[in-house]
């Protein structure tokens, strides 16, 4: 009698729950993120800011991000994946009551400090929950659905946000965004669990503090992870700085009203957010190295001719954000690759320092070459991406 062929794992119903719930959880961090870019004008005028500090209110927020990735790893293995979660949502929650409520730029920065710790931390528990409920032939799927959450977030937050602030200013803004994260905070706490070990038993004790260090330890000491986390800090440079200043570049350079900036500025964010699920689907197919690596070169051909006159900027602008985030599903599903199973939240937080450091030193140098030239900060992120996606072809993964 000839072997039957082995079967693919099944992915658990309640996976599906959990995938909604972290994916929702997760787009309270960029909508308290980017509920700054649609409204950066009235941010500008209210604060008397330049857009190279103006920048900094997105710098800031993923600076802390950077600095607490490695530590936010070992605090989840030490709370564990759900506490890790609701922490994540309660400080984007503090965030924007204390944005709401700042009066000076020193307060602001504050609030964009504390949002940006519940960015890092979610960006490590949601990919980690899901590497655990769904098996590994179908983590390009999850996480290519999953890793709309930035995209879905940014689209919401310039699609409403610059309407409220015509109303009831910033503070509407920042209580509106209040609001959303409140309510997943909730949700998360009642419907968020893992799942149960395959052979029945009970959950894993919780490791010691020195279990826990030397874990991450070993992880750290990996030159794939860093390789990584490199690779995608490069794709995260360039496309932050535009999604953070397309809407400012509307307004100023081509006269458009907020409403319209914004609505201009979401083509981006559509074609990006596409890119992104493909880029999950490719995935699965032809392995994470490869479709990391071409896309990110083909989009750092294409920024030297953005910001050109007349209507190329719209095919420019969609075609770089349509192929350049192919990158970025591969690279959360690549993570637990580079590592053992049990290592893979400690993976997610490399990649979390990566992503963090991205955002938060691309929008700061975009916003200054700005003030000079738009397209001498277009220029400044070809090299940037080709790096990254060399060192994408360094990573001994398929």
């Amino acid at each position: 009698m000839s072997e039957q062929p082995t079967s693919q794992p099944q992915v658990p119903g309640y996976a599906w729950v959990i995938l909604l719930l972290v994916y929702f959880a997760s787009i309270a961090a960029p909508l308290n993120q980017f509920k700054v870019p649609p409204v950066m004008g009235l941010l500008i005028d209210s604060y008397t800011l330049t857009l190279a500090v103006a920048g900094m209110l997105m710098g800031i927020f993923a600076l802390i991000g950077a600095i607490l990735a490695l530590p936010s790893g070992f605090i989840m293995g030490r709370i564990g994946v759900k506490n890790a979660g609701l922490t994540a949502l309660f400080f984007l929650m503090a965030g924007s009551a204390l944005g709401a409520v700042a009066t000076t730029t020193t307060v602001l920065m504050t609030s964009r400090v504390l949002e940006g710790v519940g960015m890092c931390l979610i960006s490590i528990v949601a990919p980690t929950a899901l590497a655990h409920w769904f098996p590994p032939n179908k983590h390009g799927l999850a996480m290519g659905i999953w890793g709309t959450w930035v995209p879905l977030g940014s689209i919401i937050s310039f699609a409403i946000f610059p309407s409220i602030a015509a109303k009831s200013s910033w503070p509407g803004v920042a209580w509106a965004s209040f609001g959303y994260t409140a309510v997943l905070f909730v949700l998360f706490a009642i419907l968020f669990r893992m799942p149960k070990p395959a052979d029945g038993s009970g959950p894993p004790a919780k490791p010691t503090f020195q279990a826990e260090m030397s874990s991450m330890v070993n992880v750290v000491n990996k030159g794939g992870p860093w390789l990584l986390a490199f690779s995608f800090c490069g794709y995260m440079m360039l496309t932050i700085s535009l999604i953070s200043f397309l809407p400012t570049y509307f307004g100023t350079v081509r006269g458009m009203a907020p409403q319209q900036a914004a609505n201009a500025s979401q083509l981006y964010l559509i074609a990006n957010m596409l890119g992104i699920f493909l880029g999950g689907v490719l995935c699965d197919k032809y392995g994470s190295r490869r479709v990391i690596m071409y896309p990110y070169i083909i989009a750092a051909i294409i920024m030297i001719f953005l910001f050109a006159p007349g209507n190329l900027l719209y095919v420019t602008m969609i075609a770089v954000a349509f192929i350049g985030p192919f990158g970025i599903t591969p690279s959360f599903a690549a993570a637990p690759q580079l590592v053992a199973p049990q290592d893979a939240g400690r993976a997610m937080a490399v990649l979390a320092l990566g992503q963090n450091l991205g955002m938060a030193v691309g929008p700061p140098i975009f916003g200054q070459l700005a003030e000079t030239s738009w397209s001498y900060a277009a220029y400044f992120t070809v090299p940037v991406v080709l790096i990254a996606a060399f060192l994408a072809s360094r990573l001994k993964i398929r």
